[in-house]
């Protein structure tokens, strides 16, 4: 890779060597940032399409890494904890499904992934500080 030349002195390599390493570190940080992006809008892309079954497991699955990996990824990238994003977007899915007049509140809890519609009432009013039943009757 780099033949020495009996005149070159410690300095000139040293230099030489600081400059490569710092041509590399550039390099390979550029292409670990474009990585962890695309990999976080795989995610969230994963989780807005499966949100009824969504889980950190099945999302690691999906990416092929640690759930723990992408746990904490998700957290550095987006400043937001993997399971506040999901909580995030199913709530968002149930207000979108309450607009529907024909549906009913444990169906509802249902298609956002509860099965239990008595913790998705608590979850929702928590959320956004009214029922589900509340907001559907304001509507």
């Amino acid at each position: 890779m780099l033949k020495l030349d009996a005149g070159w002195s410690i300095e000139p390599l040293r230099e030489w060597s600081l400059q490569s390493l710092q041509q590399l570190k550039t390099y390979s940080g550029s292409m670990s940032d474009r990585f962890r992006n695309d990999l976080i809008k795989q995610i969230i892309h994963f989780v807005n399409e499966q949100v009824k079954d969504v889980t950190l497991q099945s999302v690691a699955d999906h990416v092929h890494l640690h759930p723990v990996y992408v746990s904490n990824l998700f957290k550095s990238e987006t400043g937001d904890n993997f399971s506040n994003y999901v909580l995030r977007v199913r709530m968002d899915k149930a207000l979108q499904l309450l607009k529907q007049k024909d549906l009913k509140i444990s169906q509802i809890a249902q298609e956002v992934g509860y099965q239990k519609p008595q913790y998705f009432i608590k979850l929702f009013k928590n959320h956004y500080g009214m029922t589900p039943q509340e907001y559907k009757n304001g509507l």
